[in-house]
């Protein structure tokens, strides 16, 4: 009976500590390892409650999302799944199509009137590559990166150019569509 009751404390305790232990993966339950395969491109209109997708886009209240597709399939199973790049991201650039206004014509490298943004209140407001670190993981589910454009572009149509650099000096480019701004 003594043995027992030896070995229920002796689990009872590694239970314990396994559950107060540090948790290495930020939250995130499954990690892969994954590289980049191409962008998808968002636009979304942030003038309301939620940020949606619009016919047109206030000049005020515009958030490009932009979302890596890696050759990783996302594990099934409970809990969040992060992918892990062995060529990690070293830069995401933005470019104006067109007249952007008159300081930024066509070919513009715009990104430095891009923020990244959370899109939920939980979301990490840091931009890593601003630090001058790499970006060398990105979770799976909600792998999006969210650039609000903190200056306002004349009214009319534009377009965005955006490129994704790996440190191996790989690249990766994604346009919009012609987007009308109010």
């Amino acid at each position: 009976m003594k043995e027992k009751t030896i070995q229920f404390l002796a689990l009872m305790v590694i239970l314990l500590l396994q559950a107060c232990g540090s948790d290495d993966h930020n939250g995130t339950d499954h990690i892969i390892q994954g590289n980049v395969k191409g962008i998808l491109l968002q636009p979304l209109n942030n003038g309301g409650l939620t940020p949606a997708v619009s016919e047109t886009y206030p000049k005020e209240a515009f958030v490009l999302a932009i979302k890596l597709t890696t050759d990783s399939e996302a594990w099934v199973g409970y809990g969040r799944t992060a992918v892990d790049l062995p060529d990690p991201i070293t830069a995401i650039r933005v470019y104006s199509v067109n007249n952007f206004n008159d300081s930024y014509p066509a070919g513009s490298d715009i990104s430095s009137l891009f923020k990244q943004y959370p899109l939920y209140i939980n979301n990490n407001l840091d931009d890593t590559l601003e630090r001058g670190k790499h970006i060398e993981r990105i979770d799976y589910l909600d792998g999006f990166f969210y650039k609000a454009l903190l200056m306002q572009p004349t009214a009319g149509a534009h377009q965005f150019k955006v490129e994704i650099q790996l440190k191996s000096g790989k690249l990766f480019t994604a346009e919009t569509e012609e987007l009308i701004f109010v």
